[in-house]
């Protein structure tokens, strides 16, 4: 019998994560998330995430291809389950035994499988085993919503009901795509096709998403963390485990210096970064944008802080060849650092209106390749009234901010400790930052008041680690972290990013913040990085859901080794008056939520709402 994989629970998170290179593992493909059925029983039976399903419509558990099967036979069946964690859409295999009850027709958009995303338009799916017409075809979408399109061969009149077939798919960012049916390559698009950021595996169905009249059933559902080669996807489509080394990866420099361009940190682009000499702090301020219209409808995409936004949205919306952003700020705010992430290469330019003048230019905003584009303002724009001209290409997010010396240091709400961790938990806000890396990368710890005794972490070019901690008893209204970094063997400058992620909907980014360490002699060395933003309330949890979490994550560009316990790395929230910033905090929630469901179906807001583990009688 096989075990059971669950996480305890935990809830104040801080992650240093990001994406982490590992060597090829001799001892075989690693396994993450795996679901038999044996047990009559839709849970996992190996989970990186969440084991149990937050909906199931199972009808029945027969004989299957390896064991039990799961059969479903109403509309809208589907087994869902919290993705994060249990897939990751940088590099992996997924395969699964598939059955139609009926004989299969002509159909079309009906989803075998299917990965979704935070932010999800009708068609419901970045990542989707789809038939469509005679066919069943695989589409795999990168944050640009772009994939080169992967076919089977006709199932119509090849296919029977009843029929088992193993269907599996294999891919890696750095070198491409690979389909099968029944263990035998049947597309490829491996040394073809590459790209650069994946979207957040929200949710993870087996089954349909939105409308369906499919009866089917499935077994056997595998996925790994690894691109498993041919002979090993032949081995699960008989039912065995792959034996032998998976696929190899990308050598490692060649792929180190795609993801420092892709973060923005070459050499150029870093040294547009503020610098912090060892010893000293700077205070990083993100302006609060109250709202933003494309062609007078008020959206929320380009600055709700999930990067798989978009603007211009392409299939929905007044304007789908946006050309004007307007943005509003919050009074008394400025700026004069801007951040865009995006999704295709971008051209166009900030501007601000001003009264007497009418529109002036702030900044150019071009870059053909990369997805960070970050520029300065030759001095900071207090004007609240600003719009950015898009000549071509699409963004994910828009960031106004400014960074300025540390100066007086403001009291902590908390200081916390970090001590080492042997799992994630099975949280929200641990599904989000098991997102945040690949399972190469995992390295968990905790953080808590109690001090521990010093210890370190060695982390690789753009890797690093994951922290927990412990929950909030009352309510509090938080508008800023302050970081302590302490690291050892930096030798030369490197670049750091730190993303903040929000206790209500714990896969957006609240706060963020680059800088460029300088070493200063040897041993160990101390940064301070004081973030603050617009306010957000972490509340306690009971009956009416889970408690509201916080998550940081933070990479770096080189090899560092973190000093973490006593005398170390540390992190402290910075609290406000929360009868004050109860209304702000809740008119931005209010405002992510309008714009996010009403781009997609009732569905998938109740999905969303389910995830959460929210009733619908929830006064939260």
């Amino acid at each position: 019998m096989r075990s059971l994989h669950l996480y305890g629970t935990c809830a104040l998170v801080l992650a240093l994560a990001a994406l982490a290179a590992a060597e090829d593992g001799a001892a075989g493909p690693r396994e993450i998330f795996r679901v038999t059925f044996d047990e009559g029983t839709p849970n996992a039976v190996l989970a990186r995430g969440a084991a149990a399903p937050y909906q199931a419509r199972v009808d029945e558990y027969v004989s299957g291809a390896v064991g039990k099967a799961a059969v479903m036979k109403k509309k809208y069946a589907a087994i869902r389950f919290d993705g994060r964690g249990n897939i990751d859409l940088s590099r992996g295999t997924w395969g699964f035994f598939y059955q139609f009850v009926e004989e299969p027709n002509v159909r079309e958009w009906e989803s075998l499988v299917s990965v979704a995303s935070d932010v999800e338009g009708y068609w419901s799916g970045v990542t989707q085993v789809i038939q469509r017409s005679e066919r069943v075809q695989l589409h795999f979408f990168d944050a640009g919503r772009y994939t080169p399109r992967m076919d089977f061969k006709p199932i119509y009149k090849r296919w029977k009901a009843g029929e088992w077939h193993h269907l599996a798919f294999v891919w890696d960012r750095d070198q491409g795509l690979k389909l099968y049916e029944d263990g035998v390559p049947v597309d490829d698009h491996w040394g073809k096709h590459r790209w650069d950021f994946t979207n957040s595996p929200r949710m993870l169905a087996l089954g349909e998403w939105i409308y369906s009249s499919l009866q089917f059933g499935i077994d056997e559902v595998r996925i790994f963390s690894d691109a498993l080669t041919d002979a090993q996807v032949a081995q699960l489509a008989k039912g065995q485990d792959p034996t032998g080394a998976p696929r190899p990866r990308a050598p490692a420099e060649e792929t180190l210096q795609r993801e420092l361009k892709r973060m923005g940190w070459t050499a150029d682009e870093a040294a547009a970064l503020p610098a912090l000499e060892a010893g000293s702090g700077a205070r990083f301020v993100q302006a609060r944008i109250v709202s933003a219209n494309d062609a007078c409808r008020q959206i929320n995409q380009p600055y709700d802080g999930l990067w798989d936004s978009t603007w211009p949205l392409q299939r929905y919306g007044a304007s789908t060849k946006g050309r004007r952003l307007d943005l509003a700020t919050e009074e008394g705010s400025s700026f004069d650092r801007v951040r865009l992430f995006m999704h295709r290469p971008f051209r166009g330019r900030l501007m601000e209106l001003d009264p007497a003048k009418g529109p002036v230019e702030l900044c150019r905003l071009d870059a053909e390749d990369g997805v960070f584009l970050r520029a300065k303002l030759p001095k900071p724009c207090a004007n609240t009234r600003v719009f950015l001209e898009r000549e071509g290409g699409w963004l994910g997010q828009i960031e106004l901010s400014r960074a300025e010396p540390l100066g007086a240091a403001r009291a902590a709400h908390e200081t916390l400790c970090l001590h080492p961790l042997e799992k994630m938990p099975d949280t929200l806000m641990g599904h989000a930052l098991l997102a945040e890396t690949h399972p190469d990368g995992d390295a968990p710890a905790r953080a808590a008041a109690d001090s521990c005794p010093r210890w370190t972490k060695r982390t690789p070019a753009c890797g690093g680690l994951q922290i927990l901690a412990g929950s909030y008893p009352e309510p509090v209204a938080l508008n800023g972290v302050r970081l302590k970094l302490v690291v050892e063997g930096l030798t030369e400058p490197t670049a750091v990013q730190v993303k903040v992620k929000e206790p209500v909907m714990s896969d957006r980014n609240w706060l963020t913040a680059e800088a460029v360490l300088q070493p200063k002699g040897e041993g160990a060395q101390t940064y301070v990085l004081q973030l603050e933003g617009r306010p957000v309330v972490p509340f306690p949890g009971g009956e009416k859901g889970p408690a509201l979490e916080l998550g940081l994550a933070l990479s770096a560009s080189k090899p560092l080794t973190w000093v973490l316990g006593e005398g170390g790395t540390t992190v402290e929230t910075l609290a406000t008056d929360l009868e004050k910033a109860l209304p702000v905090a809740t008119a931005d929630q209010i405002e992510w939520a309008r714009e996010a469901y009403s781009q997609t179906n009732e569905g998938h807001i109740w999905d969303n709402v389910g995830l959460q583990g929210w009733g619908c009688s929830s006064t939260r």
